[in-house]
């Protein structure tokens, strides 16, 4: 899946501020890449304007960053993008109501910065509990043999994966909820989108 942010719509609403210094842009990259890192989702961040005229676009690490230029505004641009990529998996960030309703037209599902940044948040502090988790278990008996280094490894991914499981699921999948209630064609899409966040 693709997250498509936009960006100073997203971090204004996190830090309630105007204005966005480059120290808080940068610690907010930083973290989508752990993110990237994590749950191998691709994330494209939107900004307006940048150092040039017109727009353009650099990796930063894992993040595609655009920045729109000064011949258009981030809601162009990321107007465009959408338009362009409108058949990838997209998940659209953001609560500009307008860029939302032209995601809308383009069947693109969208989520509003607060709830994004909710999710986000949740998302990371799992993963930060799983990797607890999982050092705590490793127990390590031999050293300096290539053999056992690599079966480390190999034993190292299998206990992470059934520690994320276990985690995700609880102890046993075989619970099932009753008398679920039905919901729409449309939660039901976004409660996909979000459960791959």
């Amino acid at each position: 899946m693709i997250i498509v942010i936009d960006g100073y719509n997203f971090l204004k609403s996190v830090t309630g501020t105007k204005f966005i210094n480059d120290m808080v842009l940068n610690s907010w990259l930083l973290r989508f890449q752990e993110y990237v890192q994590v749950r191998h989702n691709k994330v494209v961040v939107v900004f307006d304007a940048g150092p040039y005229f017109f727009q353009m676009q650099e990796m930063v690490g894992l993040v595609e960053v655009w920045y729109s230029g000064q011949s258009q505004s981030a809601d162009d641009l990321l107007k465009n993008w959408l338009q362009k990529n409108k058949n990838s998996d997209l998940l659209l960030v953001t609560s500009d109501r307008d860029v939302r309703q032209w995601a809308e037209l383009l069947n693109i599902l969208s989520i509003n910065s607060q709830d994004f940044y909710k999710i986000f948040t949740d998302v990371m502090q799992r993963e930060q509990v799983q990797n607890k988790a999982f050092h705590a278990s490793i127990f390590k008996t031999k050293k300096n043999d290539p053999f056992d280094e690599k079966l480390d490894f190999l034993m190292d991914q299998g206990s992470k994966n059934l520690v994320q499981d276990i985690i995700k699921n609880g102890p046993s999948n075989s619970i099932r909820l009753s008398n679920r209630k039905k919901i729409s064609k449309l939660d039901s899409l976004i409660m996909k989108k979000i459960d791959k966040i």
